[in-house]
């Protein structure tokens, strides 16, 4: 006896894009206008449009509101007086503040008499004819009309 496989038989498949023996085929798209199926193929086939200025810009604007976002809570939010996860960073943060609008000794050397310079020129002390000048303001012979 020989030993030998039956062949299987291969029946096609159906699906919804076949119908059964017998029948009409179901129309394209039933229920769909002619022109708006034509119009639906034109701008499907189209190559892609480029996008415009503010659809290449809008990733980088979330980007940076994200970013902006963040930084606010991390460094201002209100989130009462215990301690929580960005106290560490607001200690730091305040501290290179601190260190950023104060002087230190050398700096305040630097600046003393630069200020005491500048407060002088303001006040109109120590300049030749100060008191010409506040005098003729306050004597009404300048330019100020006369009636």
């Amino acid at each position: 006896m020989s030993s030998s496989k039956p062949t299987p038989v291969r029946l096609p498949l159906r699906g919804a894009h076949q119908p059964p023996h017998g029948q009409p085929a179901p129309p394209q798209n039933p229920g769909v206008d002619p022109a708006r199926e034509e119009v639906f193929r034109r701008r499907a086939t189209r190559r892609a449009a480029v996008p415009s200025w503010w659809q290449r810009a809008s990733p980088v604007l979330g980007v940076a509101l994200s970013a902006c976002s963040a930084a606010y809570f991390v460094l201002w939010a209100d989130f009462g007086e215990k301690e929580h996860c960005f106290s560490p960073i607001r200690r730091w943060y305040a501290s290179q503040v601190t260190r950023f609008w104060t002087l230190d000794d050398a700096e305040r050397e630097w600046v003393a008499p630069q200020l005491a310079t500048c407060d002088r020129e303001a006040l109109g002390i120590g300049r030749a004819g100060a008191g010409e000048e506040a005098g003729a303001g306050a004597g009404g012979g300048g330019g100020g009309r006369e009636v």
